[in-house]
Formats: C-alpha cells, sequence, structure tokens
C-alpha cells in the first residue's frame, strides 16, 4: 500500500515477490501511470526519480494510520461478508474517505485537483 503525502491518495498493490527495489519500482510506476491516467494526466514512468522520507508532520502520519486501520477492517469485513471481493476493491473505498490532514477533501477529489484536471 503507498499513500501519496499531498493528497493522501492510496494505491494498493500486490507485493508477493517483490524482492528488491527493482522488482517494487517494476510494478509501482505502471500502478502510478494507471492512476494518473484515469484522471486525464500524463505521467512518464521512464524519468522518475524515487526517495524516501522519514515523516514528521503528526497529522499527515495519523491520517495515514488511519488509512492502515481502514484496510484491516475492510479486509476483514470483506472476506467475511462479501464472498468474492477483490482486495483492489478497498482502494477505491479508501479514496472516496476525506481526512482532516488534507481539509477533508477525499482523495480522489484532491488528487484530480493537484494535477491540473480538477473535476
Amino acid at each position: 500500500m503507498m499513500i501519496n503525502d499531498a493528497s493522501l491518495y492510496t494505491l494498493v498493490m500486490p507485493a508477493r515477490g517483490l524482492t528488491s527495489i527493482e522488482s517494487f519500482v517494476g510494478v509501482f510506476l505502471p500502478r502510478v501511470v494507471e492512476v494518473w491516467q484515469r484522471f486525464g494526466a500524463d505521467f512518464d514512468p521512464d524519468n522518475q526519480e524515487m526517495i524516501v522520507l522519514k515523516r514528521s508532520n503528526r497529522s499527515l502520519i495519523g491520517s495515514m494510520n488511519d488509512v492502515i486501520k481502514a484496510v484491516r477492517f475492510f479486509d476483514h469485513y470483506d472476506r467475511v461478508d462479501r464472498p468474492g471481493y477483490k482486495p483492489m476493491e478497498i482502494q477505491e473505498r479508501l479514496n472516496k474517505v476525506p481526512y482532516k490532514a488534507i481539509g477533508y477533501e477525499s482523495p480522489d477529489r484532491l488528487l484530480p485537483k493537484l494535477l491540473g484536471m480538477a473535476k
């Protein structure tokens, strides 16, 4: 699960078999392309630099912890009450939740604004 700092947009990705940074990037960047295209924006996966930073914004960390708790809840709920669900459905639900850290916007409404593709 990857969460964008600016929008709290969450990507759910399969992690099985990702044993190196190269294998992770090979799965992650195409998912970013997919999301950006959904919002009508261009993303060039061949010209990206990735860095990992420690978080210090407590509000942002709190919202990210809320996302993690929601994933655990949805996963448990769906396994018990919705046989046949697809884990990617959780991503859609997560991105509709408004968060205090982003002014009570939902990630699926804020990300297009940040990409210059406001709905």
